[in-house]
């Protein structure tokens, strides 16, 4: 992936994103990536840091960078991003995945800055259930959720998180990319 070091020229091209603009590698190693299948020219990479990024392929940089929020009030620090999946109906909405079974919904269309909503997968006590993937079934919003463990869960999102976009809530329109 070509980087483009012109930081500037972007930040005047898109002066609401400017703020987003952070650091375009990991400050590990890259553990996912996610294609937009709306918007194929779109990605995003999630790290060990616990660090989501996301590109725009045309421009050939990170266009926005967020940390997952802390799990716990506990541990202050993003766990690491163990799998990602942009929704199959709704362009603007992806999952993300953090080892501890933890899983946060972005939908861009409401937030860039916070979660949708977080779900923390089913577990008996003392038991750790570590997510190895994540894969829509299909369009009507129900989530696989893969286990290292070998089990698999199935979680229904709400009828929100998979129905289609409106013309406004179009992800290329909400990054300022048309």
């Amino acid at each position: 992936l070509a980087v483009l070091d012109a930081k500037v020229a972007f930040e005047e091209l898109f002066p609401s994103l400017a703020p987003k603009l952070t650091d375009r590698l990991h400050a590990g190693e890259v553990t996912c990536v996610a294609v937009n299948p709306f918007c194929p020219n779109v990605f995003l990479t999630g790290g060990s840091d616990g660090a989501v990024k996301l590109y725009v392929k045309s421009l050939n940089c990170c266009i926005l960078c967020f940390n997952l929020p802390p799990t716990s009030a506990k541990n202050s620090l993003s766990l690491p991003v163990i799998d990602a999946t942009f929704s199959p109906t709704r362009e603007t909405v992806v999952v993300l995945a953090t080892k501890n079974g933890t899983i946060f919904v972005w939908d861009f269309s409401r937030s860039i800055d916070f979660p949708s909503s977080q779900y923390t997968t089913p577990m008996k006590e003392h038991e750790r259930k570590e997510i190895a993937s994540l894969s829509f079934c299909n369009k009507d919003g129900f989530l696989a959720v893969a286990y290292h463990s070998g089990d698999v869960n199935f979680l229904r999102l709400p009828d929100v998180m998979h129905r289609p976009c409106t013309s406004n809530e179009k992800l290329e329109i909400i990054l300022g990319l048309k």
